[in-house]
Parts: structure tokens; sequence; C-alpha cells
């Protein structure tokens, strides 16, 4: 499935769905547990596809493999991000979940 998406950017690059295409790259590289590969293809859908639907679920599964790399403190801070932007979301009742799972606050203190 990689590649098919992989050639999907490679030829539609700029259409609408390519951000979709980019995101499930992510989530394969998520579900194999090679979090660091995942970041790199979530962080390309935040970069490229500032706007696209996926960007939510971008945020909050990029902070979750943070997490799970062990780089806690950066994994909040974009759990927090995905509560601060998208407030009502699904997304912010996971990242809210997941945060109150770390025993911590859902925004951080000023």
């Amino acid at each position: 499935a990689r590649a098919e998406f992989q050639d999907y950017l490679k030829y539609y690059g700029k259409t609408d769905l390519a951000s979709n295409a980019q995101f499930y790259i992510g989530e394969i590289a998520y579900r194999q547990k090679n979090y660091q590969q995942a970041i790199a293809e979530y962080d390309k859908v935040l970069n490229n596809y500032p706007r696209a639907i996926k960007v939510p679920p971008a945020l909050l599964h990029r902070g979750m493999a943070l997490v799970e790399l062990g780089q806690k403190s950066s994994g909040i801070r974009d759990l927090r991000e995905v509560v601060r932007r998208f407030p009502g979301s699904e997304e912010d009742r996971y990242a809210r979940a997941k945060l109150k799972e770390l025993g911590v606050a859902i925004s951080a203190s000023r």
C-alpha cells in the first residue's frame, strides 16, 4: 500500500487528495511501530498541506509517536496543540484522553 501512496504523490502530488496519501504513508509507518519514520511523514503533511483535512490527525499521531519514542515533552506539546487548534473534534477527544493517561494537564501552565 505504501508504494501505491508514494506513486500517487509522485504523479498527483498537487491534487486535493495528495495530503491523504501522505498521511496514510505516515499511518503505515505508525502501525508498524516505525515511529521515527511516521513522524517524518506526518511532518510532510503538516508542512506541505497546512490547510488539509488530515492536519488534525497528523498532529495527533505525531504527538503520540513522539510519546512512544520517549520524547514525552514534545509529544505533550503536540497533543496540547491539537486541543487548542481543533476543539470539539474527534482528535481533540483523543488528545485529551492521551494527556489524561499521561497524567498531565490539558493546557500548559503559564
